[in-house]
């Protein structure tokens, strides 16, 4: 790719923010069609299904959502609720999310923009493209024990690029228009992957944070990973990377070696989500651990589990930067395991998402 040399950029990061931080998410934006079963048919069998939702969906937009409603208390739990700034709990900050990605000009197309748009989310950086489908996932859930699989197509995404591939001010919505940058900027393998080394290697030039999801998981150069300040994956993603037997990740000192892995490649921070069993960290510095899982989650629907973390911890994230705290990746795992474990407690990933003041929530 040209220009890879720039992503050993020395461009100094900033530790000041505006009083309304942007994070910008890159990623998939897909309509899911999911459906309920008592079980997975086996290969060649034919079976009913329980029920049937169509619901907007897509990691990228999943984690766009994540976002705002990780940095926002439930509008129907206030007196006004119309307020979306009334929302905002009040010590914490108003967090602006931009959402950047594709669409078809179909009825789904017109239906998941509005989704974002009703959350407060800024689409001015999502592209409609003529004649193009919409990306559509069919989900099929497990009843008893809330596992999925997915079957997606990429449609309108796989034309995403953005609107100014050398200025990362674009992928910050209408105050990229005025020359403002992202504060953090959260990307998915959901858009061509060129598209997204290209934006790493722009944010890294602008000395603007990254967090890079590599899902679904496809070979990124070496050169890519210093231009990721968060490397946040599952163990399949990273046994595809690594790669190792995605059974080798039962063995702690599995993952140890593929965080140092990613380390030594120059990625700042990794975490390897592992589930039920919660996370493993390693930083730049040296810092390594696990952080356990939330407990007593009552699970109906793995799907956006994923998202719904990486949205909660970008949002910690921020908020720490901010108050121009050291960083405390502890803290911020913690609050994306309990983002993901509300998610899991419901079906239909984007209406799962917790708010800020649902976290806490036990059934």
């Amino acid at each position: 790719m040209a220009g890879r040399a720039g992503l050993r950029s020395t461009a100094k990061r900033s530790n000041t923010m505006s009083s309304s931080p942007i994070i910008a998410v890159v990623g998939g934006i897909n309509m899911d069609l999911v459906y309920e079963t008592e079980r997975m048919p086996i290969l060649g069998e034919s079976m009913d299904a329980l029920s049937l939702l169509t619901v907007p969906g897509g990691k990228g937009a999943n984690t766009a959502i994540s976002t705002y409603k990780a940095g926002h208390n439930n509008p129907a739990s206030t007196q006004t609720g119309s307020d979306r700034r009334a929302s905002v709990g009040k010590k914490d900050l108003e967090i602006r999310v931009c959402m950047n990605g594709a669409v078809g000009d179909d009825a789904y197309g017109k239906t998941l923009l509005k989704k974002l748009e009703d959350h407060g989310i800024d689409t001015t950086g999502v592209h409609t493209f003529e004649g193009a489908q919409s990306g559509t996932c069919v989900v099929i859930v497990e009843k008893d024990t809330g596992e999925s699989r997915n079957l997606g197509i990429l449609g309108a995404n796989g034309q995403y690029e953005p609107h100014e591939p050398e200025r990362i001010e674009c992928l910050a919505g209408k105050a990229g228009k005025s020359g403002t940058k992202p504060d953090l900027i959260v990307t998915h393998l959901g858009v061509p992957r060129e598209t997204v080394e290209q934006i790493l290697e722009t944010a890294s030039n602008a000395g603007v944070d990254t967090i890079l999801n590599p899902s679904a998981p496809l070979y990124l150069v070496s050169e890519v990973y210093p231009a990721v300040t968060h490397l946040i994956m599952n163990e399949s993603e990273a046994a595809i990377l690594t790669p190792k037997p995605y059974e080798a990740f039962k063995d702690p000192k599995t993952r140890e070696e593929c965080a140092k892995h990613f380390i030594d490649l120059g990625a700042k921070n990794v975490i390897i989500t592992l589930g039920e069993k919660g996370a493993y960290y390693r930083t730049e510095s040296g810092q390594k651990g696990h952080v356990a899982a939330e407990k007593n989650v009552r699970v109906r629907d793995t799907t956006g589990a994923g998202d719904s973390f990486i949205g909660a911890y970008a949002v910690d994230y921020v908020r720490q930067k901010h108050r121009g705290e050291k960083f405390d990746i502890v803290q911020a795992i913690t609050f994306a395991s309990k983002a993901a474990a509300r998610t899991i407690e419901a079906i239909g990933a984007q209406e799962s998402l917790p708010w800020a003041d649902e976290m806490d929530r036990k059934y």
